[in-house]
């Protein structure tokens, strides 16, 4: 089957409309790196919802408690903090979702790649073949062998240890 650029093109529009969600979700922020600590919760982020739900209920039920966080200027109220519960349980499904689908992508990529890397490998090997034949009848070399091996680089493999002796003791 030939290359299609319609691929690219619906990679595109796919793009496009991951992108105009993000701007359906209020307030929604890309971290400024891809190192993947934003994936975990750490510090007040991992705070349990139980805590969050009790301390909602103790500002609504202490007026007391109420004007003193407000007065160490903390400005937190336990509609803000409701707020925030609804909102991660409506976003999380979304979240994981998502993450599905892109695991499936990657998938979907990696199966393409290893049927067409299956043939490819056949192919490359009736090419190797080809170049060993000496009769010039039948021979029909294929220069391009050689960039095909250049392609995977040098691969050094590991010296195997000798008999008895334990990968620390190298």
């Amino acid at each position: 089957m030939p290359a299609k650029e319609p691929y690219t093109e619906a990679a595109l529009r796919l793009i496009q409309r991951l992108r105009a969600m993000q701007r359906e979700i209020d307030e929604f922020a890309l971290p400024s790196t891809a190192t993947g600590r934003y994936s975990r919760p750490s510090g007040p982020a991992r705070y349990p919802d139980a805590f969050f739900a009790g301390l909602a209920v103790a500002l609504e039920a202490s007026s007391r408690f109420a004007s003193a966080i407000e007065e160490a200027g903390v400005q937190l109220t336990a509609a803000d903090i409701r707020d925030m519960l609804l909102y991660d349980e409506a976003y999380l499904p979304v979240a994981e979702e998502a993450e599905r689908f892109a695991r499936g992508i990657r998938y979907t990529i990696n199966l393409r790649r290893e049927k067409i890397g299956r043939l490819a490998a056949r192919a490359y090997a009736v090419a190797k073949a080809l170049n060993l034949l000496t009769d010039a009848e039948v021979s029909q070399p294929v220069p391009e062998v050689e960039a095909m091996k250049r392609a995977f680089g040098r691969r050094r493999r590991k010296a195997a240890a000798p008999i008895g002796e334990s990968e620390e003791e190298q």
